[in-house]
């Protein structure tokens, strides 16, 4: 009797998701300028870790095609399109994926990671999301 009480409870729990439509909202770290040189150099490392875990993902998908520029990198397959830009002016990364919409991020140095502007999500995990639901392969960066 008590089982049946819990299962018809627990089918009624609905735990919201973290969207715009909740009032879950992630905090967003404050936005520091950083000097040319080292924003040159952080987002020259995650450029390095990019192709890498990239190059990987085109090996396991061979008719994908990967262009990398000193500031850009593109990776496209018939499905598909990742276009990722350095802005050093805004010091952030431009981030084409997929769905038509541009993402900005800028670099939390509290956390080391690459940031959203607009909801706070991190670059690495969208990556990872959207390269693993479309690709063959790991993305691992």
């Amino acid at each position: 009797m008590l089982l049946q009480v819990f299962r018809a409870f627990g089918k009624k729990i609905r735990i919201p998701a973290g969207n715009s439509k909740t009032t879950l909202n992630v905090m967003l770290p404050e936005r520091r300028v950083l000097e040319t040189a080292e924003f040159t150099q952080i987002s020259q490392e995650f450029f390095y870790k990019a192709k890498k875990a990239l190059e990987d993902v085109k090996e396991a998908n061979p008719e994908g095609k990967l262009d990398i520029g000193p500031s850009s990198i593109r990776f496209e397959k018939p499905d598909f399109v990742l276009n990722i830009e350095r802005d050093f002016g805004e010091q952030s990364l431009q981030v084409l994926i997929g769905d038509g919409i541009t993402h900005s991020y800028f670099f939390d140095r509290e956390s080391e990671r690459w940031v959203s502007s607009t909801d706070g999500h991190l670059l690495e995990e969208l990556l990872g999301r959207e390269i693993t639901k479309k690709c063959l392969g790991y993305f691992n960066i």
